[in-house]
């Protein structure tokens, strides 16, 4: 899961609460005053933009300010992922694919891997390529499958997606055999005889 970020606001406004001298950003993660984490946490919950609840769902996610809760982390993830935030809506999906804080849901997962994609996400791409070629939540479809990976592999550190789109470029899965687009991917991953890939 990616770091936290703090909205420079949100800092510089707690930042007055506790006479702070410095107005910046940091890590959540990395800041070591516990106050500020709770303020933090408590004030972003009822934030009403997608950034705040988004905020407070990773500090309940990793336990910042307070005790790690999943269930609360899923709720507020859901709130920005429904107002397309793209980073909320991969993870909210990841929590319902894995079955934290609340059932297990492949297909809900499935439906915000895709909403995410469709906002040039690259980890939704490779999740959502990934859950079509198995029929995870849904139908198989390696057409769609094809398609997301090749989008996914355009992140050069996408190693996975990279793999797996040329994999299905050289097998002709999902679309006619294209030795060379196999090959344009298999050589741009820097190690493939250690990598091992989903398909």
């Amino acid at each position: 899961k990616p770091q936290i970020t703090i909205l420079p606001e949100n800092l510089k406004h707690l930042a007055k609460k506790i006479k702070l001298t410095t107005t910046t950003t940091y890590s959540l993660i990395a800041y070591p005053y516990n106050n500020l984490l709770t303020q933090l946490r408590n004030e972003t919950k009822n934030s009403t933009n997608n950034t705040g609840q988004y905020n407070h769902a990773q500090m309940c996610y990793f336990g910042q300010g307070g005790s790690k809760n999943l269930t609360e982390a899923r709720k507020h993830y859901k709130i920005p992922a429904d107002q397309n935030n793209s980073n909320a809506q991969s993870d909210y999906a990841i929590m319902c694919n894995l079955g934290e804080g609340g059932p297990k849901d492949l297909t809900e997962a499935r439906n915000y891997h895709k909403k995410s994609a469709n906002q040039e996400n690259f980890n939704s791409q490779r999740c959502y390529a990934t859950m079509c070629y198995f029929g995870e939540g849904g139908s198989e479809d390696l057409v769609e499958a094809r398609n997301y990976f090749e989008k996914a592999a355009a992140d050069k550190e996408n190693s996975d997606a990279q793999y797996n789109y040329a994999t299905m470029c050289y097998n002709g899965q999902g679309g006619i055999k294209y030795l060379e687009k196999a090959r344009e991917n298999f050589k741009e991953l820097k190690s493939i005889r250690l990598k091992i890939g989903i398909i």
